[in-house]
């Protein structure tokens, strides 16, 4: 027998097995008399405290110098440096027009949509129009980010698991002189993000 994996196919059986997990994660709380997802996440994360997340200075990263002034900067898809972001150029190219900074003194944060739920943030240099990754991508996908134009430090935030009582954080430092981000504090409270 020759099984024919389609599209249509492949999102049946991915809606099927995500079905039967929250099935068994609900059956799994409710046998021990508690039907709150919370009881399982604790259950299973006995460490997890209900607590907001870590407050990180954001006047401890200031910028040395931040400039008020807009920035004229021209993106060129045609370069080879950003021809892997031409799927993206309308929203780029939005998202940079009135040329302020909104991270780091001279960087813009852009979110990326990718799918329902999900989003990213990409990084324009508006001194040249270079488009940089952040760690919002990789290994978990974080759906809020807070920055400040005056600091090099971010805080990318959102659902750790499936059950959204738990929230991941992370904050990074922005390293200009190695074109990097650094790890500041990272974590997961046993909170809702918002």
């Amino acid at each position: 027998m020759r099984l024919v994996l389609t599209k249509r196919r492949l999102t049946a059986f991915g809606a099927l097995a995500f079905l039967s997990m929250y099935v068994f994660c609900a059956g799994h709380t409710k046998a021990r008399g508690k039907n709150t997802p919370s009881t399982f996440a604790v259950r299973h994360h006995p460490e997890l405290k209900v607590a907001p997340i870590p407050h990180v200075q954001f006047s401890k990263y200031a910028v040395p110098s931040s400039s008020p002034m807009a920035f004229d900067v021209k993106l060129d898809f045609e370069a080879p440096g950003l021809r892997p972001f031409r799927r993206y150029r309308s929203l780029l190219t939005a998202a940079v027009a009135d040329g302020k900074a909104n991270f780091a003194g001279y960087f813009r944060l852009v979110d990326i949509p990718c799918g329902t739920g999900c989003r990213y943030w990409w990084m324009v240099d508006l001194r040249n129009g270079a488009v940089l990754h952040t760690p919002s991508e990789k290994p978990v996908r974080f759906n809020e980010v807070i920055a400040m134009p005056n600091s090099r430090l971010v805080l990318f935030k959102g659902p750790a698991t499936l059950i959204e009582d738990q929230c991941q954080f992370a904050y990074y430092q922005w390293v200009d002189s190695q074109r990097a981000f650094r790890a500041v504090k990272q974590g997961i409270v046993q909170k809702a993000c918002g």
